[in-house]
């Protein structure tokens, strides 16, 4: 029997998260695109590999610049011995891998630009936004339409610029539109108002968006204007005419399943050309509100005279060269700096060659990102600039010179990480693959990174992209070093345009032993060990104490609650600091968490949402009831009365007839048509029972349903009985239905030609990635949507709800995962001065929101006496000094000293800095016996509930 699927509908559940984003015309679209990517370093790589994925039709590369040392720290496709060769071929015979049968990829050179430009839709400039040849490009593409996107990094700082071509962009401000049911109307304070109440909690309403509304005769046709924001619930409607007013307060909605519908909103923007936005940039950063213009003026200033420097001296500014330096500063308008801003451009001068895989994972994400907005018209595009300023992850004293001896702080075990000065020679490129990081962190930093123990806790999306940039970086890459990878899940169709380290032949295979096997062809000296083990309260015997206590830190790539929530509790138990990161189409948000010193992963409370799903279960008001009522009679069906059959295909007449009633009918009726199924092939005894379960859902029980509770019906206190969330059902018109009825049948008869085709008889479980399970979903959940007056769902958003799948995006993923790794950049070595530094990034690419913010923190004071320092000094030498103690507490546990008693005298410490000075002339001591109370300590202590407490009792 022929299946009704691919006749009907073309569900591609590869892409089906993307087109979730943009909508379901997203791959047909991008299959006819043809992008030019000018560059491939390593900004030109994440394009090409984002645009490959996304879909992509045809990409040209083109290159003229051969790979060398520097570029290996950022470049996840070339390798080492490749330096020296072409970089378009080179990143050519690795990208290939990813295309699919229909896409084409092909190097072009610089003489060929031009005339690609003419069958091109977009052209991706990666060397320079500032420089001339970038104006002249984007002139280019002006000319021959064709939209332009120039990106460019130096170092921690970087920019893309965004221009949608000379003619006005129209463009939907959403790809979502948002129905409700209509509860209640009542009057509004404003002339012409009525206040709307839905059935939901949140109506989602935005002031002056327009909505047309159904099921209400006297309104349909019209569109209205929402005039104010009332609650989460409701909000008021401007109604053509007073008379209108009067008559729909009159009307009783009771039997009525009425819904308003936001219309999709078209707005427009205009884009200045490169050479018109340069003097004057406005665009959007990382930053806070205020901040923003001055961030973009920075960052476009170095830029501007970076490429001057390089036009003069034929190359960037040697790392960490004083002269070069002062060459550079002398550029600017000297009027402006002071000592401060001096500094800070010495910095942009000193690591302006570094190559950090995490700024140029943000920039290409962005630029893709762009790129897909223009090309679906769907969400505001970038107006028209992003600027990118992550000098401050930079090691403390960067740009100081090493100058005494004395000017470094004492000597640990922490002398790595401590804030030294650091010699210059600390950031000279040493032709190895980390040369790139290294002009920006230094060897001394690159040896903890290689060092590190790290715990990644999943490898889906956000895992591939943590293990290519830790790769990249070196994390886990010497001799000492690991990353754990663990991932329970296996991998299907739907990850390989998102997570790119997995390929078609990969499907079904295990994620975490995929990608570590194949993060080896970007590294080949990472050790990664692979589990299969779902972190939680009850691997407590795999992921044991010594494990968590071994680790430097953790990642959680996770995409649920309760196991972000468990990484934190883990995490700040053991005292291991957490990069924790999520998406949602094109938003993401990080945080990262260092025990004691900010907040764990909180979750938020949604008791209210359960309980209103809860009710959606016996009366269905939004669509995924309908959709996951649609599943547990799927369930019901192939599971349950399948396990049945299972167990009882050979029972005799007799021992049917000893089981349960609802089981005697189940194993009777499959039996049955399992039996002429394979014997004749035939179907009709199929059909007929598919059409039975039609009748019997859609007419039966809700006749049923209204027998018990008439429409009229009232409760024991007079309130009508269908009202508010309850919608009072209607009996399904089969005859006018019929499309979607006998959709219904054909999937189910398909489904159970399917079941009894196969030699053993196999309960089916629920698989939100078959076309043929989505499909009964479609059917039967809309089916039973009409019922209850709910809107229909198209077969993209009914994949969507049937799953609970979230949009999702390799491009939000690469920004995601290169903000996470910016910060861990600060926390790598433990060094205390860059807690402060720290920021969680929330990102909104669909409204253009890009935010920095302080993680929160709370403090406790918390007093030692000389016996708790022993306590808390258990696994250090007994010899150890004070200062070497404190120095301990500082970089392991981020433990601040408040104050410092000797012989019940406080000791006047104004600065962490100065009360090291004095420890080290004052008290290079062991640290006091139980017996000696000499010297007391109050430590200031960041607590993880939060509560603040001041305890200066001397026993404790």
């Amino acid at each position: 029997m022929e299946k009704p699927i691919d006749a009907l509908f073309d569900i591609n559940i590869r892409k089906s998260r993307q087109n979730f984003c943009f909508g379901k015309d997203t791959e047909k679209i991008l299959s006819r695109t043809t992008v030019i990517v000018y560059g491939l370093n390593s900004i030109g790589q994440e394009v090409a590999k984002n645009s490959i994925l996304a879909g992509v039709g045809c990409v040209y590369f083109c290159d003229p610049n051969n790979l060398e040392w520097i570029d290996l720290s950022s470049s996840f496709a070339a390798s080492l011995d490749e330096v020296g060769l072409n970089r378009a071929k080179v990143v050519f015979g690795h990208i290939i891998k990813l295309i699919d049968s229909k896409q084409r990829i092909q190097i072009i050179t610089e003489s060929e630009i031009e005339d690609a430009l003419k069958k091109s839709n977009y052209l991706i400039y990666t060397e320079s936004v500032v420089s001339k040849t970038s104006v002249q490009l984007n002139n280019l593409c002006r000319k021959y339409n064709c939209h332009f996107i120039a990106a460019e990094d130096k170092g921690l700082i970087g920019a893309v610029f965004v221009d949608g071509g000379s003619a006005n962009h129209s463009y939907y401000v959403s790809n979502e539109t948002i129905t409700r049911n209509i509860s209640s109307i009542q009057k509004g304070t404003l002339d012409r108002e009525v206040v709307i109440k839905v059935t939901d909690m949140y109506h989602n309403m935005n002031v002056d968006c327009e909505v047309a509304v159904y099921g209400i005769p006297m309104l349909e046709g019209q569109k209205f204007k929402v005039t104010s924001w009332i609650n989460q619930s409701s909000f008021g409607l401007e109604i053509a005419t007073e008379q209108q007013v009067e008559d729909l307060l009159k009307l009783n909605l009771k039997g009525i399943s009425a819904i308003v519908t936001e219309i999709p909103r078209i707005q427009e923007a205009t884009f200045k050309s490169l050479a018109e936005n340069m003097d004057n940039p406005v665009g959007m950063s990382p930053k806070y509100f205020h901040a923003r213009d001055v961030v973009g003026r920075f960052v476009i200033s170095c830029l501007k005279n970076l490429y001057q420097y390089t036009i003069k001296n034929k190359e960037l500014p040697k790392p960490h060269d004083s002269e070069d330096a002062t060459n550079f500063i002398n550029l600017f308008d000297q009027d402006s700096i002071d000592d401060g801003k001096r500094e800070v451009l010495k910095s942009v001068s000193f690591q302006s060659r570094a190559k950090v895989s995490a700024v140029a994972s943000i920039l290409g994400g962005v630029a893709v990102q762009e790129l897909l907005k223009l090309l679906l018209r769907v969400y505001e595009p970038l107006q028209q600039w992003y600027f990118l300023n992550a000098l401050a992850c930079l090691p403390f004293g960067f740009a100081r010179e090493l100058e005494s001896d004395e000017e470094l702080l004492l000597e640990n075990e922490y002398s790595n990480s401590v804030e030294q000065r650091r010699p210059p020679n600390q950031y000279q490129e040493q032709n190895n693959q980390y040369d790139g990081q290294i002009i920006a962190f230094g060897k001394n930093f690159q040896e903890v990174l290689l060092k590190q123990n790290i715990f990644l806790v999943g490898a889906g999306a956000l895992g591939c992209e943590y293990l290519k940039s830790f790769a990249l970086m070196g994390v886990g890459c010497g001799d000492a070093g690991h990353v754990h990878v663990t991932d329970s899940d296996n991998i299907s169709d739907s990850n390989i345009h998102r997570q790119f380290l997995f390929r078609s032949e990969d499907v079904s295979s295990s994620k975490s032993e995929k990608a570590c096997q194949r993060i080896k062809e970007i590294n080949s000296n990472i050790h990664t060990v692979t589990h299969q083990t779902q972190v939680s309260p009850t691997t407590k015997a795999h992921f044991h104490d010594q494990f968590w206590e071994s680790l430097d830190h953790v990642v959680a790539a996770v995409d649920n609650v309760d196991a972000r929530v468990y990484l934190s509790e883990e995490c700040h138990y053991y005292n291991v600091p957490l990069l924790e990161s999520g998406t949602m189409g094109l938003a993401c948000g990080t945080h990262t968490i260092v025990p004691g010193y900010t907040l764990g992963y909180q979750r938020l409370d949604n008791s209210a949402e359960n309980e209103i799903n809860c009710t959606g279960k016996s009366y269905p008001f939004r669509p995924n009831h309908v959709i996951q009522w649609a599943i547990t009679k799927f369930t019901k069906i192939f599971n349950t009365n399948f396990a049945t059959l299972k167990v009882g295909l050979d029972y005799t007449d007799k021992e049917t007839e000893s089981c349960e009633v609802r089981q005697i009918s189940v194993l009777k009726k499959y039996k049955e048509m399992r039996l002429v199924w394979r014997n004749n092939k035939d179907t009709s005894l199929i059909k007929s029972y598919a059409q039975d379960l039609l009748c019997k859902w859609y007419v039966e029980n809700v006749n049923k349903k209204l027998k018990a509770h008439p429409p009229d019906s009232t409760d024991a206190d007079g309130v009508p009985f269908w009202t508010g969330y309850r919608i009072c059902p209607t009996p399904l018109d089969i005859v006018n239905h019929r499309e979607l009825s006998e959709l219904l049948v054909s999937v189910l008869t398909a489904i159970f030609v399917e079941q009894f085709s196969l030699d053993e008889v196999m309960p089916l479980s629920f698989d939100k990635d078959n076309s043929l399970h989505i499909h009964f979903t479609y059917a039967a959940g809309n089916l039973y949507g009409r019922v209850f007056g709910i809107p229909q769902q198209d077969v993209q958003q009914v994949h969507r709800l049937s799953g609970n799948i979230f949009p999702a995006l390799l491009t939000t993923t690469a920004i995601a995962v290169g903000f996470s790794c910016l910060e861990f950049y600060k926390i790598a070595d433990r060094t205390f001065s860059s807690l402060p530094k720290l920021r969680d990034h929330s990102i909104d690419n669909t409204i253009n929101q890009f935010y920095s913010m302080i993680p929160k923190k709370t403090a406790v004071v918390w007093p030692f006496t000389n016996s708790k320092m022993i306590v808390c000094d258990h696994h250090l030498d007994k010899s150890v000094t004070i200062a070497n103690f404190l120095n301990h507490l500082r970089y392991r546990h981020y433990l601040s000293i408040a104050y410092i008693m000797h012989n019940e005298n406080s000791i006047d410490i104004q600065s962490v800095e100065e009360l090291f000075t004095y420890l080290s002339k004052k008290y290079r001591k062991t640290i006091p016996g139980p017996n000696d109370t000499s010297m007391k300590f109050c430590v200031k202590y960041y607590d993880f509930e939060g509560n603040t407490d001041y305890d200066n009792d001397d026993d404790n």
